[in-house]
């Protein structure tokens, strides 16, 4: 966890300036921590009031353009780690996890909240949540193909008072599903994922863009069944089983998708041909659903 060491760097500087009586003894240490704030796979995004569904990026196709300043701190911190493997799955709790510590840092003073550290903390916790989720939410929108960090997310956040004054960090966490535990469970899906994704690459050579879209938009509709039973499950259907909700769905044989799947596929193979594509989050027909917007010819 050096990485997250490191990012310590891009931490949110929140010292809140008030009227309230000076700590109890400058030399006075004390340390608090809160319940994780947890986020089921079935949180909207339009609901968190964090993205303009299909607005387009500086660079044509990432969420992460419309994140703050420190949530793209975050979000580019996710990024260079995953890029260089799987992380660490932590199997001991619950439900298995890749846990990066300390991912987001800050300060507050608790002598604006009457010198109580729980409420100061519960402060910072309120400020940097948007940040946190919005980061964690964004990556996952713009990289398809870490399938396996697809589930659940969550954070818990601890303080430690000295001199006046609460450090604050957060744990961001990913949670997997149970076909998802393990790194060998994980490179079996990526090798199938990818072989397909090289196949339909090559199949698409020498087309134009507008070939290239209509080739995968085909081929994703003659070779994938719509996932009822998934659409229709409740919550823990997606804990035990990621692949309708992942490119898993929409590329590999065996497996079906729902709405998202296809989506997140359809970006897959635009990003490695180079088209841009994002997947758009909204509803149709009174619930959820997922669907594409992509760039032909700058339009």
């Amino acid at each position: 966890m050096k990485l997250w060491r490191t990012l310590c760097a891009c931490a949110l500087a929140v010292t809140v300036l008030g009227c309230g009586a000076a700590y109890a003894a400058e030399t006075e240490e004390v340390m608090v921590e809160l319940p994780e704030v947890y986020f089921d796979g079935t949180t909207r995004l339009d609901e968190f009031s964090l993205f303009e569904d299909a607005t387009w990026g500086e660079d044509d196709t990432k969420y992460r353009e419309q994140l703050s300043d420190q949530g793209k701190k975050l979000y580019d911190g996710f990024e260079e780690l995953f890029s260089e493997g799987i992380p660490a799955i932590d199997t001991t709790g619950a439900r298995a996890c890749i846990t990066l510590e300390r991912a987001y840092t800050g300060t507050i003073s608790p002598s604006s909240y009457g010198n109580n550290a729980q409420a100061a903390l519960n402060a910072w916790n309120e400020m940097v949540k948007a940040d946190i989720y919005g980061a964690m939410s964004a990556f996952t929108y713009d990289h398809p193909e870490y399938f396996w960090i697809r589930t659940d997310m969550g954070f818990n956040s601890s303080g430690f008072v000295t001199n006046q004054e609460m450090t604050c960090s957060a744990n961001a966490k990913f949670y997997l599903s149970e076909n998802c535990e393990s790194v060998e469970q994980i490179n079996a899906f990526n090798q199938a994922v990818n072989e397909v994704v090289k196949n339909l690459k090559d199949a698409a050579e020498g087309m134009s863009s507008v070939e290239k879209l209509a080739f995968f938009d085909n081929w994703l509709a003659a070779n994938n069944v719509y996932n009822t039973e998934a659409a229709n499950a409740s919550e823990g259907y997606i804990k035990s089983d990621v692949t309708p909700w992942s490119v898993i769905g929409g590329l590999v044989s065996e497996y079906s998708p729902v709405c998202e799947g296809y989506a997140k596929s359809l970006k897959l193979l635009c990003d490695q041909v180079g088209i841009p594509c994002i997947t758009v989050s909204g509803t149709a027909n009174g619930g959820g659903h997922m669907w594409n917007a992509v760039k032909l010819d700058g339009t």
